[in-house]
C-alpha cells in the first residue's frame, strides 16, 4: 500500500466565497474631496496610489499637482478658515512652500467662493502676536 504524503501545514488553501462584493472607492467613499495644496477636487479614485498588490489605502497622491499626501488629510472636513489656520500650520511644521501649487491654490479659492475668509485668516495666523514681536524678545535677552 502507498504512503499517502502529509500536507504542508504552511501551505494556505484558498477558498472563494461567492457572497463576496467587490466594493469601489467610489462606494465607501462618494463625496468629492480636494486636495489641500491646490484645491484640486475629484473622487477618492483619482487620488489612489497604485502598488503591485493593488492600491495604497494609507497614502494619496494629486493628479493635478503630483503631492502625496495620507489619506487622513485628504479627507478632512474644514471651513475655509481652519483650512487657512492648517496649511499655514503644516507648511512651518513640514517645512516648504514647494508643496503649494499657488496660481492653482489662488484660482480655486476664487472658483470656490472661500478667497476672502481664507486670506483673512491666514492674515490673522501670520501675523505675530504681540507678546511674541521680535524686539520684546531681544529686550528680554538683554535685561
Amino acid at each position: 500500500m502507498a504512503r499517502r504524503k502529509k500536507p504542508d501545514i504552511k501551505q494556505m488553501r484558498l477558498t472563494v466565497n461567492p457572497k463576496t462584493e467587490v466594493v469601489s472607492a467610489e462606494m465607501l467613499f462618494p463625496d468629492e474631496y480636494s486636495c489641500p495644496y491646490c484645491l484640486f477636487t475629484a473622487t477618492i479614485s483619482k487620488f489612489l496610489i497604485a502598488l503591485e498588490k493593488g492600491y495604497s489605502e494609507k497614502r494619496m497622491e494629486c493628479p493635478d499637482c503630483g503631492q502625496r499626501m495620507l489619506a487622513r488629510t485628504l479627507t478632512m472636513d474644514l471651513k475655509p478658515a481652519a483650512y487657512a489656520e492648517w496649511l499655514y500650520m503644516s507648511l512651518l511644521s513640514q517645512g516648504g512652500y514647494e508643496r503649494i501649487s499657488w496660481k492653482k491654490l489662488v484660482q480655486r479659492l476664487k472658483e470656490k467662493g472661500i478667497a476672502k475668509p481664507f486670506w483673512e485668516r491666514w492674515k490673522e495666523v501670520r501675523k505675530p502676536k504681540e507678546d511674541e514681536q521680535y524686539g520684546e524678545y531681544l529686550e528680554a535677552e538683554k535685561g
